[in-house]
């Protein structure tokens, strides 16, 4: 432990108090800037709010186009509706292994729009992605399509137009 000599007063020659450790100063004002960060990190965090069914559309895109890259069937899966069966494997399996080289990227999600009343359980999306890399023909995707999306218990889910056609018969 380091101890720094205090000063105090006007002395005549050099007369020093008690040291001051300086491992526990040290300490507590790294403990009160850890609060305060903690406290405008919550300050902020609340003030945002849930994020808005756009935006976890946007961000279950995201998480699919990951899951592919990665190739990784189950996070794929999990970006699926239930009407679509198992279909995150069928894909992988399509596509091949990772070292393939090509990769597929969100260029753009556009124009969601929420089918029925608020709270919507449908949307659709424009979705542009472009695809990079050596070519591998599994992973040609036009310039822009239209998902469908399903809100379901654990959040929205991608669908296959005609699960959504199945589930729309009943509404």
């Amino acid at each position: 432990m380091i101890h720094l000599p205090v000063h105090v007063g006007h002395h005549h020659g050099s007369h020093s108090t008690a040291p001051v450790p300086v491992r526990p100063i040290a300490a507590i004002t790294a403990g009160v800037l850890l609060v305060n960060i903690v406290l405008l990190w919550m300050a902020f965090g609340l003030r945002g709010g849930p994020p808005s069914d756009s935006a976890q559309i946007e961000e279950l895109v995201h998480r699919q186009i990951t899951a592919l890259n990665n190739r990784d069937p189950a996070a794929l899966q999990l970006t699926y509706c239930a009407e679509s069966g198992p279909i995150g494997a069928l894909i992988i399996d399509t596509l091949g292994p990772a070292d393939s080289g090509s990769t597929v990227d969100v260029a753009r999600i556009t124009d969601i729009r929420f089918i029925g009343s608020s709270p919507a359980d449908l949307a659709t999306a424009s979705v542009t992605l472009t695809v990079s890399g050596t070519g591998n023909e599994a992973l040609s995707t036009p310039p822009q399509s239209v998902s469908y999306f399903k809100r379901e218990e654990t959040g929205w889910k991608m669908c296959q137009q005609n699960d959504l056609q199945q589930f729309t018969r009943y509404l």
